[in-house]
């Protein structure tokens, strides 16, 4: 179950409430709809605190819900409430379904053809003349859960940037074999106008920085202005050299959310582009795979 911080009960009325929202309420909903919201009575209301972010206040009688602005979304902070269990239960008594669960949730198709052709001694599966035709679907929660996916992002069409250079996208990868030089990873540098691409070869990650550095002075003394720098949340991108860097040069750090690469595809895709050129060279010219630098 999750904690929600920003999900109040206060005794005060709507219009009393100031500054930050502090107290904490349980709540058991995962994700919530603002149209379920105000389909059962919750209002819709913005607000502008002069030192923080534009804020969305869902609230009904002496309850409310705080999104905070986070880029493009009104976001919630959760954490793991861990004095709260929730479980669920299943009774069955399809034998199909027992059969499923001994043999490793193996699926109904295989499970009938075992059985039609009497592969197994004993295998009591009783299938009606539908489950036959049909292929009997096996309710298992189980199953169910562990084919999930997350959704794909909605393509939002975000703002572009209209000058080169305004904005510079990084990616650290790891291609898993040294190179001749002694070379194990490499990175990765898009302009997001241009999408001019640059290309660093180094042994350590903690190199990636001065690489930064390197290209983003470069970059000023023919008279660019670095903007953003748009990355993921590896340490090699937060460590406190590069930060007084970026600070002293004007430039803002924007970092993805924790596994979303969806959030710096740009860069991410030319990554993988890439890696697949290299191997495609490597297996055409048959040479060895530490020459893989050389592409």
């Amino acid at each position: 179950m999750l904690q929600f911080p920003h999900y109040i009960e206060t005794n005060t009325p709507h219009e009393s409430w100031t500054g930050e929202v502090t107290t904490e309420h349980l709540v058991s909903k995962l994700q919530t709809s603002v149209n379920a919201l105000e389909e059962n009575g919750w209002r819709c209301e913005s607000r502008y605190p002069e030192n923080g972010l534009p804020q969305r206040l869902m609230w009904k009688g002496s309850t409310a819900i705080v999104f905070k602005k986070s880029r493009v979304y009104y976001r919630t902070r959760s954490c793991f409430a861990s004095n709260r269990i929730v479980a669920s239960t299943m009774q069955t008594d399809s034998s199909l379904f027992k059969w499923h669960l001994r043999f490793g949730h193996l699926n109904a198709t295989a499970l009938q053809k075992v059985y039609r052709e009497q592969n197994v001694i004993g295998l009591d599966i009783f299938l009606s003349e539908q489950n036959e035709q049909s292929g009997d679907i096996i309710d298992c929660l189980s199953c169910t859960l562990a084919k999930s996916r997350r959704m794909s992002y909605r393509n939002l069409h975000p703002r572009r940037s209209i000058l080169c250079c305004e904005k510079l996208m990084s990616v650290v990868c790891h291609y898993g074999e040294k190179s001749a030089d002694g070379n194990v990873k490499f990175q990765l540098v898009e302009d997001e106008f241009s999408r001019y691409l640059w290309g660093f070869l180094f042994q350590h990650k903690s190199q990636s920085a001065g690489n930064l550095e390197t290209l983003i002075l470069q970059l000023k003394q023919n008279g660019r202005q670095i903007h953003w720098l748009h990355s993921d949340n590896g340490s090699e991108f937060k460590n406190v050299e590069l930060k007084k860097f970026m600070q002293e040069n004007g430039i803002r750090p924007v970092r993805t959310n924790t596994y979303t690469p969806e959030e710096n595809s740009l860069v991410e895709k030319m990554n993988g582009i890439m890696l697949r050129a290299i191997r495609t060279l490597l297996v055409t010219t048959g040479l060895p795979t530490n020459l893989w630098e050389k592409r």
